[in-house]
């Protein structure tokens, strides 16, 4: 059979669409039942009509058009997430920067500790006999 008459789809969609387990799939490729072929898009399977079971077929060819102005809405999403993602990035560094600028006025308006802390209170009494 020629490529022309294959379907070609992930693995994860022939077993959608054939009703079979993975494992039945898998085991039709190791066995040369159904064509494989491995590009950009991943690890391929060839089915052929009969493989697909009814009701299914229609899924398996979406309708053109429809796809495209998905694909337009999908990267319109894309640009939209990417603007909110690099307005955020700029709020959490000019927060980075207002935090850091916070506690080096801390540090500097903070009287210093003098002498032992708190929790040496026996070295205060043996500076004071001394």
């Amino acid at each position: 059979m020629a490529n022309d008459d294959h379907l070609w789809v992930s693995v994860s969609e022939a077993v959608r669409l054939t009703g079979k387990s993975e494992r039945t799939v898998r085991r039709w490729m190791a066995g040369g039942k159904v064509p494989t072929r491995d590009n950009a898009a991943g690890l391929q399977v060839g089915l052929t009509g009969e493989m697909v079971v009814r009701g299914r077929q229609e899924e398996a060819t979406p309708d053109m058009p429809d796809m495209a102005a998905r694909v337009v809405e999908l990267e319109a999403d894309a640009r939209r997430l990417q603007a909110l993602l690099e307005q955020l990035t700029g709020e959490r560094d000019y927060l980075r920067q207002a935090l850091a600028a916070a506690l080096t006025l801390q540090q500097k308006t903070l009287p210093k500790p003098s002498g032992n802390p708190w929790w040496q209170f026996w070295r205060r009494s043996e500076q004071a006999a001394v």
